[in-house]
């Protein structure tokens, strides 16, 4: 089974994203500590890496996250996940090595979409 691992600092969106991860069979947990996202990344538990773009306290948003995972594993599936929807996000996101970028509100067919492909 697969393991994603949530970057939300939003419990409520957290928790719904876990129990739409679970429901697609797929194992989850949330964090938001920055060296905890690192070790997990560095030790190989994860599979895939959710990412909402506006975290509290984080400058640049997640993209400095994105951009430390992808230097770390360039394999690893990472997903991004924001109600931003200019075109700059998005672009960033890309440039510095997202996978795929869902806007919310996004379904469970969209999640399911992205994370089986």
């Amino acid at each position: 089974m697969k393991h994603i691992l949530i970057v939300e600092d939003d419990h409520e969106c957290a928790f719904l994203l876990q129990l739409q991860a679970n429901r697609l069979h797929y194992l989850s947990s949330v964090c938001c500590d920055v060296f905890q996202i690192i070790e997990k990344v560095k030790k190989k538990t994860i599979d895939i890496l959710i990412v909402d773009i506006n975290l509290l306290g984080y400058q640049n948003n997640s993209i400095d996250i994105i951009r430390q995972v992808r230097k770390l594993d360039n394999e690893i599936k990472i997903v991004v996940i924001t109600a931003i929807s200019t075109l700059d996000v998005r672009e960033e996101s890309f440039k510095v090595g997202a996978s795929y970028f869902l806007l919310k509100p996004y379904s469970l067919n969209d999640l399911k979409t992205v994370l089986d492909s």
